[in-house]
């Protein structure tokens, strides 16, 4: 559903296949972050450097942003879970997203109907 999700927003150079590997390096999330609410990245901080270090860099920003300017609720999650492809973690991070993404376009829903909506 996430991988969809993200797929159909119709976002450039976007496309989704394996989720966990997808998003391990933190540019899907920052490019689908920034079309959910333009200009929330500064893409100067983002580096397209394939290092490692970098990848964790990219990872952590994308974790401030989603605290820190869109208030979500991530407990325990950090970039370098998203680079080792932790599935619980990982998922929580697109989760909150795609929550705030249908609050935002139906009105504030609780975690049972959206959950009812995407089965």
């Amino acid at each position: 559903m996430f991988k969809n999700w993200i797929n159909s927003q119709g976002i450039e150079n976007v496309f989704v296949n394996y989720l966990m590997d997808d998003l391990r390096d933190g540019i899907i999330l920052l490019k689908v972050l920034d079309h959910f609410k333009p200009g929330i990245v500064n893409w100067k901080q983002v580096s397209n450097k394939k290092n490692r270090i970098f990848i964790i860099q990219n990872c952590n920003y994308v974790v401030d942003i989603c605290k820190d300017k869109l208030k979500a609720i991530l407990v325990g999650v950090g970039g370098i879970d998203i680079v080792d492809g932790s599935v619980t973690l990982t998922l929580a991070v697109v989760w909150q997203l795609c929550k705030m993404y249908w609050d935002e376009r139906v009105g504030k829903t609780n975690e049972e109907q959206l959950v009812a909506w995407g089965n």
